[in-house]
């Protein structure tokens, strides 16, 4: 590097340095009044505190430390804080989840006006998690988020009213598992130079997996499904997933048909999102185009076929291609 650059750079070095350095000092100064402050009750610095741990600002992740500062400014009635244990919990963060635990805390937080805590809460009630499905107090807490100007809750009454119009009073019949097998053939056959594949069979064998992972949509231990020759049903029960943005909790549902000889079938798969919660509690209100709204998907639509007993290659509507192995 020439001399002269060298001259330019060392000045914008230290001076990058220097304000680092000014940083650290700043945010060691504030950590440090916000101990003092805590240890003499102030609800905002124990609050700042149990972000800190949470977070691993300046201090390594202590996920017992964030949450005996948050139970402490809760004791003092901080609603932002009350919100974050009802986060942690449902989400698992550091702690086993606990929904019962989770809807306590944002109940806290929603009955001293905080809106993120009400629409949340109002969105548990929808689900019936952690409590009983209660539609009625679904709709309370997110007309008081709505009433606090938080907008997501539109949306989000809008999806349960239709729901609660489309409800219908029929019970539907219980999925049994596993899939009885004993009432197909599992026998593969040549058939002038061709292989015969008996879908349905091969199928409800379960135990297909996607990308290393129990298939969600494929008879697998992750869902329940019922069948006879013509199509195969499947449910799960409640899964989770994260995204940069949201964990999310949903349910899918599954049904295969137009099982051909020739190992060729049909599949429509469609996605029930049950509840979402922000992967940062400090924005709850994420870009709605960067999360699912709750409620179903459309279908999805997959054209699959037997490639050996144990091999299905699927196309998606979007020329997408996937593979789906059977686990042994």
């Amino acid at each position: 590097m020439k001399l002269r650059y060298l001259i330019i750079l060392i000045p914008i070095y230290m001076t990058a340095t220097s304000f680092l350095q000014a940083a650290d000092t700043l945010y060691d100064s504030r950590f440090k009044t916000w101990q003092d402050k805590a240890n003499k009750g102030d609800a905002f610095s124990q609050y700042s505190l149990g972000n800190a741990y949470l977070r691993g600002n300046e201090v390594s992740i202590d996920i017992n430390k964030a949450l005996h500062w948050f139970k402490e400014a809760a004791k003092n009635g901080h609603a932002k804080s009350e919100y974050k244990l009802g986060y942690i919990y449902y989400s698992g963060k550091g702690v086993k989840r606990n929904n019962k635990t989770a809807i306590q805390w944002f109940t806290k937080a929603a009955e001293h006006d905080y809106s993120p805590a009400q629409f949340y809460l109002g969105k548990m009630y929808a689900a019936g998690q952690g409590t009983e499905k209660d539609t009625d107090l679904a709709l309370k807490w997110l007309n008081a988020a709505l009433k606090n100007d938080y907008t997501p809750a539109k949306r989000e009454i809008t999806r349960i009213k239709q729901n609660k119009n489309n409800e219908s009073p029929v019970k539907t019949a219980k999925v049994k598992r596993p899939v009885k097998k004993k009432a197909f053939k599992t026998k593969v056959t040549k058939k002038s130079g061709k292989k015969s594949f008996d879908v349905a069979a091969l199928l409800a064998e379960g135990r297909w997996m996607l990308d290393n992972k129990p298939s969600e949509i494929l008879p697998s231990n992750l869902n329940e499904c019922n069948a006879d020759e013509k199509s195969i049903n499947c449910k799960t029960d409640e899964l989770s997933k994260s995204t940069l943005d949201a964990d999310i909790s949903y349910k899918r549902e599954s049904s295969m048909t137009k099982l051909t000889s020739n190992g060729r079938f049909l599949v429509i798969a469609k996605e029930n999102t049950l509840f979402v919660l922000p992967t940062d509690p400090d924005n709850p209100d994420v870009d709605p185009e960067s999360i699912p709204a709750t409620g179903w998907s459309l279908p999805q639509r997959l054209i699959c076929k037997f490639k050996t007993n144990n091999k299905i290659t699927c196309s998606t509507d979007d020329y997408q291609k996937v593979t789906f192995k059977r686990d042994f």
